[in-house]
C-alpha cells in the first residue's frame, strides 16, 4: 500500500541520517532492515534508495569495488521504473569510480548515459559536475585540447546556475591545471590568478586558495619567474597543515622538493619528496 510505501522511505531516510552522523554500526543495521521490508514490498524507488545508500557510505570509506557494487544495483532498480534523475546520478557514481580504477573509457561511456538523462531533465548542476569528470578524464590519458573543451562545457552549465562560486574556481583551476600539463605555462597562470583575484576567496574557501596558490607558485617555478615562489608555498603548506589536508600537505610538498632542487639545496629536497611519498 501507499502507507507502507511511504513508511520504507522514511526509514531509508534514517538510515542515511545515521550515515551522515558516522554511526556506522545503526547505519548497516537500519540499512538491512529497510532493505528487507522494500523487496517483500517490490518497491524500485526504496531499493533503489537503500543500494545508494550503501554506495555513499562505501565511497566515503573509499571501498570502492562495494560502492560500485552498490551504485549497479541502486541504478538497475531505478532504472526499472524510469527515476531518471535517480538513475543517471547512480549511473554517474558508477563512472566516477571506474574513473578511479583507470577504466577511462567505461568512465566516459557511463558519463555520457548520465548526460543523456540530466540533459532530458534539465539538471545543469549534475551536467556541470558530468563534463568537470570527463575533462579529469582526458587529462589522464595526455589528451589536453578534449580536457579543455569538456571544462568550457562544463562552464558554460555553471553559467545556468545561481550561487556557483564554489564550482567555479574548481573549474578555473581545473582549466588552469591542463593548461600546466599541457606546458602552457602563462595561460595556466592566468587561470590561477582568476580565481586568487576573486574578492573573498581565501575567507569564502581557503582550501582551494591554499590549492590554487600552491599551483601558481609551481606554475610560476617552471617558468623561472621565483619571486614569491617561497611564500606562496610556505602559505599553501601552512593552510593545508591546519586544516590536515592530507592530499592537498602531499601535492604541496612535492611542490616544495621540486623548489628546493631548483636553488639546489638538495637534502632539504629530498627530505621534502620522502616525506611526500610516505604520506602518500
Amino acid at each position: 500500500s501507499e502507507l507502507d510505501t511511504l513508511q520504507v522511505r522514511s526509514l531509508s531516510n534514517l538510515a542515511y541520517q545515521s550515515f551522515k552522523f558516522g554511526d556506522t554500526l545503526l547505519f548497516k543495521k537500519q540499512n538491512k532492515e529497510v532493505l528487507t521490508i522494500a523487496e517483500k514490498l517490490n518497491d524500485s524507488y526504496s531499493i533503489g534508495d537503500i543500494h545508494w545508500n550503501y554506495a555513499s557510505f562505501y565511497n566515503k570509506k573509499q571501498v570502492y569495488d562495494s560502492a560500485y557494487y552498490h551504485f549497479y544495483l541502486a541504478h538497475s532498480s531505478f532504472n526499472k521504473k524510469d527515476y531518471v534523475y535517480e538513475s543517471a546520478k547512480t549511473q554517474y557514481g558508477m563512472a566516477f569510480i571506474k574513473g578511479r580504477f583507470k577504466d577511462y573509457s567505461g568512465s566516459e561511456v557511463l558519463t555520457f548515459k548520465a548526460i543523456d538523462k540530466f540533459k532530458k531533465i534539465e539538471n545543469y548542476k549534475s551536467l556541470f559536475s558530468c563534463y568537470n569528470h570527463l575533462g579529469s578524464l582526458q587529462n589522464d590519458i595526455y589528451e589536453y585540447d578534449r580536457s579543455l573543451f569538456y571544462h568550457n562545457k562544463a562552464l558554460e552549465y555553471l553559467g545556468k546556475l545561481k550561487n556557483n562560486q564554489t564550482q567555479y574556481t574548481a573549474s578555473l583551476n581545473n582549466i588552469g591545471n591542463t593548461y600546466l600539463k599541457k606546458k602552457d605555462y602563462v595561460k595556466a597562470i592566468k587561470y590561477f590568478n582568476q580565481v586568487l583575484d576573486i574578492k573573498n576567496i581565501k575567507s569564502q574557501n581557503i582550501k582551494h586558495y591554499a590549492r590554487v596558490l600552491s599551483n601558481k607558485a609551481y606554475t610560476n617555478l617552471l617558468i623561472k619567474d621565483t619571486i614569491d615562489v617561497a611564500n606562496h608555498l610556505t602559505e599553501a603548506l601552512h593552510i593545508r597543515d591546519s586544516l590536515n589536508h592530507k592530499s592537498g600537505i602531499i601535492i604541496s610538498k612535492m611542490h616544495f622538493a621540486r623548489f628546493l632542487a631548483y636553488k639546489q639545496d638538495t637534502v632539504k629536497a629530498i627530505s621534502y619528496a620522502e616525506e611526500a611519498n610516505s604520506l602518500a
